[in-house]
């Protein structure tokens, strides 16, 4: 339930909602499983890996040139695909 209350409550900020300054943007990222070090240790190893770095690395993108994030209200879905960390737009 605290998933989709979440998700409702970013997909409710949009540009046109008025709730955030001119330039700024809500996008929720649904990350598969993170690839720590405490997660390899109890996970079956055929899990696929979404990389920390890949994310935070992502998110400074979007914050260096807003122009390529998504909309704001969007949920992007963060997988880990053949060892990479693939994002695709969901919402």
């Amino acid at each position: 339930m605290a998933k989709s209350a979440l998700h409702h409550l970013v997909q409710s900020i949009t540009e046109k909602s008025g709730v955030l300054p001119p330039g700024a943007g809500a996008v929720g990222v649904l990350p598969g499983t993170f690839d720590t070090e405490a997660n390899r240790r109890s996970m079956d190893h055929d899990v696929t890996w979404v990389g920390l770095g890949d994310v935070a690395e992502r998110i400074g993108e979007w914050i260096e040139a807003p122009e390529l994030r998504p909309a704001s209200g969007s949920l992007v879905k963060a997988m880990g695909i053949k060892g990479k960390t693939v994002f695709k737009l969901v919402r």
